[in-house]
């Protein structure tokens, strides 16, 4: 298994939430070296600052989580396959044309998925039910 990440399960093993439990495990089962894309590091990025809007955490924990995040790609935990951005985004355009106007797909979520597909990936690990049957209409397994 080859597996790409959503931030909507990565956001949660470094944020002690509900599914934390679940999202650790799925990346412990994972190993080490799995890709991501920039879109993943500008919505962790965001999610933290939300929780920080929100008064869910303050901006020094918000801080220390992202460096936490940053230090485990700097490691090569996870990582930036080599990719060309153009092909990603024709490929999202595709998978939009292919299966918004029945699935309601939002953007971001294509971008992950066209960015899985583009990075060799096999399987999306995501928590979005929306992003799940999008990537498994454009032939990828979930979890």
């Amino acid at each position: 298994m080859k597996p790409y990440f959503d931030t909507s399960v990565l956001i949660k093993s470094y944020v002690m939430e509900p599914r934390s439990e679940e999202a650790i495990e799925n990346i412990n089962q994972a190993g080490t070296g799995f890709p991501i894309s920039h879109i993943t590091t500008l919505e962790m990025t965001n999610a933290l600052q939300l929780k920080v809007f929100r008064n869910e955490i303050s901006q020094q924990v918000a801080s220390r989580y992202l460096r936490a995040f940053e230090s485990d790609i700097e490691s090569g935990y996870i990582y930036y396959p080599p990719h060309d951005i153009g092909s990603i985004f024709l490929r999202a355009q595709k998978l939009s044309l292919d299966h918004s106007t029945t699935l309601g797909s939002r953007s971001l979520d294509i971008l992950h998925v066209a960015s899985a597909l583009e990075f060799g990936c096999d399987t999306l690990i995501t928590f979005d039910q929306k992003q799940e049957r999008l990537a498994k209409e454009a032939g990828l397994q979930t979890h």
